[in-house]
């Protein structure tokens, strides 16, 4: 698998860099640390499975599937 700067490459990059920019706290806040880790890593599971599987989305995400189920539509003037 080729490695491509794209969207979802990004979006690690941007979650990489907030581990790494509160890593020296969890000396310090080991349990805000620890808490910060485990909603970037839920974050990640339900964004990316929300992609993958909109149905799956739809079930388990309300309010906020219209964004990522629904088709754009192209809008004409």
């Amino acid at each position: 698998m080729k490695w491509a700067w794209n969207a979802q490459s990004k979006e690690l990059a941007v979650l990489a860099g907030i581990v790494t920019l509160h890593l020296p706290l969890l000396f310090y806040l080991p349990f805000f640390v620890m808490a910060l880790y485990a909603a970037l890593a839920l974050y990640y599971y339900k964004h990316r499975r929300a992609h993958l599987d909109p149905e799956w989305a739809k079930r388990h995400l309300p309010g906020i599937t219209n964004t990522i189920c629904e088709p754009a539509t192209a809008t004409g003037a």
